[in-house]
């Protein structure tokens, strides 16, 4: 079972400069896989690699934007974009239908996402 997504309790981590410089790395990492990759996409990666089976309302009230912006940048991660014209998807995320609600999509890591996970761990030093 998912728990609840707090946005209020969440508090930011201090950081110094080798640890700005990691992050840096990472961000290359999304890069490597499509230049114009935005903030709000690699969030939704970087959360459901923290937590998978969030659903797109646990990753709104994570993130603080609408569902539809969510499913707009979700589209980008997974095999089929409806964003991009003659362009695929990254692969990195896979929905499920949960079990309880057909109405509501849970968000997994595709082998290819457990992989770039795996990737940023070693990276960040996780």
């Amino acid at each position: 079972m998912v728990n609840k997504v707090d946005r209020e309790s969440y508090q930011p981590a201090k950081l110094n400069l080798t640890q700005l410089v990691k992050i840096k790395k990472a961000c290359d990492k999304f890069m490597e896989l499509d230049t114009t990759i935005d903030a709000l996409t690699i969030n939704i990666f970087v959360c459901v690699a923290m937590q998978e089976g969030l659903s797109n309302m646990d990753l709104s009230q994570l993130l603080g934007v609408t569902k539809t912006r969510i499913s707009l940048h979700f589209h980008l991660l997974c095999t089929h974009p409806r964003s991009r014209k003659e362009s695929k998807g990254l692969n990195l995320l896979r929905t499920e239908v949960d079990e309880k609600d057909f109405r509501v999509k849970r968000f997994y890591l595709t082998n290819k996402g457990n992989k770039l996970k795996e990737e940023l761990n070693e990276l960040l030093g996780g």
